[in-house]
């Protein structure tokens, strides 16, 4: 009897994302959710919003980029620049949009009395989370979409590849990922949206604020004027939990000088020495341990997708203990 003839890569792929979509689509609060999140007139005006801001930022780092060059081939350049000011912009504002997404996502129904009616149903607790969680991320992923056009005019003009574009996008989706986990716990543990709401924005500002402070606090105490390639120690960790550190050494080592030149002076202004404007920071690596030497924006991926798995696990037991008490 011939032995069975594997599937290709292609084929296998491609069922894999077909079962993820049909688990989805499955899902009846999962299409519940999508639909009235899609549905409202209220994501079209943030979706305009959004886009509106990220459209102004680029545009603002256009036009300073056409004003200090002398030629259009300087222009004709600046394309690793436009790139990393638009993540720059993109990350940020999703760190403000992510929380506000989740946290009212079980709370609110908890608040509103529907809760009850979700859990009469024959999705599991665990399901109807995941389901609040995917929708809340989509509407995430339809907000970065829509900046696809400007992000294609700074491909266009040069200096950004294909690596480039796939190391932003990984780390802007396990980012998203670790802040709606986060969020998502906040609103299983709370009964009220607008506690929700709070606790997550509290716990966005810690994870992104807290490293960052503490990094170049403890850098200032140890060794001020003296900033190393690579760190260790306590200063390794730190940056290796720190989004801001992973974002600020991803998009340096794609441009010369930092983010495009909208950031990078606003972080050499907090902490003067740690980073070279023009001449590209020092700080690429971090120090792991046992594990070895890591860009410093690979750690904080790591980091982030290990807190977003255990606060998922999280919410998904603490929603089962107080769905089934």
């Amino acid at each position: 009897m011939a032995a069975p003839v594997a599937a290709p890569e292609g084929i296998r792929r491609s069922g894999t994302v077909s079962r993820a979509f049909s688990a989805i689509t499955a899902n009846p609060v999962a299409l519940k959710e999508l639909r009235l999140r899609m549905r409202g007139w209220h994501s079209a005006v943030l979706l305009t919003g959004y886009l509106c801001v990220v459209g102004a930022v680029g545009y603002l780092g256009y036009a300073g980029i056409a004003a200090s060059s002398s030629d259009v081939v300087q222009v004709g350049g600046a394309g690793s620049s436009l790139f990393t000011g638009l993540a720059a912009a993109v990350m940020a504002t999703v760190a403000l949009v992510v929380p506000g997404l989740v946290a009212p996502s079980v709370s609110g129904e908890r608040e509103h009395g529907t809760l009850e009616l979700l859990l009469a149903t024959p999705v599991r607790p665990r399901g109807i989370v995941l389901a609040k969680l995917v929708a809340a991320l989509a509407m995430v992923a339809l907000l970065v979409l829509g900046c696809a056009p400007l992000f294609c005019i700074a491909y266009m003009l040069g200096g950004v590849g294909v690596r480039e574009v796939l190391e932003f996008a990984a780390f802007l989706a396990v980012g998203s990922s670790c802040l709606g986990a986060m969020g998502m716990l906040a609103s299983v543990s709370l009964r009220r949206v607008a506690p929700a709401t709070v606790v997550s924005y509290l716990a966005m500002l810690v994870l992104l604020a807290g490293p960052f402070v503490a990094t170049f606090a403890w850098q200032d105490a140890s060794s001020p004027e003296s900033p190393v390639v690579t760190a260790t120690g306590v200063q390794g960790a730190l940056e290796a939990v720190s989004p801001v550190m992973g974002a600020q050494a991803l998009m340096a080592s794609n441009s010369a000088c930092g983010v495009g030149g909208l950031v990078t002076p606003l972080v050499g202004s907090l902490a003067p020495g740690t980073f070279n404007t023009c001449d590209g920071p020092v700080q690429y690596t971090t120090d792991m341990g046992p594990l070895g030497t890591w860009q410093t924006w690979e750690a904080t991926l790591a980091f982030d997708g290990v807190l977003a798995i255990a606060s998922l696990g999280a919410s998904l037991l603490v929603f089962t203990k107080r769905a089934f008490p």
